[in-house]
């Protein structure tokens, strides 16, 4: 008559290793692992943008990053 408990602690202890590893990999940051890197001109861009850098600092490092 069915699995009875023997056959349910078998599942679980075979379906609980999948479940973990699905976890650990979905729960990965989308920005570190899935994303296209941005480049350095973005990065001194959106610095710039949030007022980390001055005018003068954010065009030296526009000249130096494009030769």
């Amino acid at each position: 008559m069915g699995m009875g408990f023997g056959g349910l602690w078998m599942l679980v202890f075979l379906l609980l290793p999948l479940v973990g590893l699905y976890l650990v990999l979905s729960d990965r940051p989308a920005t570190v692992s899935r994303s296209v890197p941005r480049s350095a001109v973005e990065a001194a861009r959106e610095r710039y943008a949030r007022g980390e850098i001055d005018r003068e600092t954010y065009l030296g490092m526009i000249r130096d990053l494009e030769g």
